[in-house]
């Protein structure tokens, strides 16, 4: 058995908000935030209290023989990040937030 912390962000606060505005404008549509269960490394930053939000290019066979990704959707997620890194470190949002 393995447990670990559990994890909630605040979908309102200024990094998050930051986070997600990026990732509509690069895709050009609103992003479904839904809350789930399961596996992620994410749950190591939980008792840190940092923000978590889990989202990935597209792809499928999620640790199986026929694993694939989406290499048009793993550039869109590079420039999502990229952007979200700039303005982040440009905006001077405070970390803890």
């Amino acid at each position: 058995m393995v447990s670990a912390f559990p994890t909630n962000t605040n979908i309102h606060s200024p990094i998050t908000r930051l986070f997600i505005n990026e990732f509509e404008k690069v895709l050009g549509k609103k992003l479904k935030i839904e809350g789930g269960t399961g596996a992620t490394d994410a749950r190591h930053f939980a008792k840190n209290k940092i923000p978590l939000l889990v989202i990935k290019p597209i792809g499928g066979g999620i640790h199986g023989p026929d694993e694939w990704i989406s290499l048009s959707s793993s550039l869109k997620y590079f420039d999502c990040l990229s952007n979200f890194v700039i303005k982040y470190s440009s905006n001077g949002i405070q970390k803890n937030n």
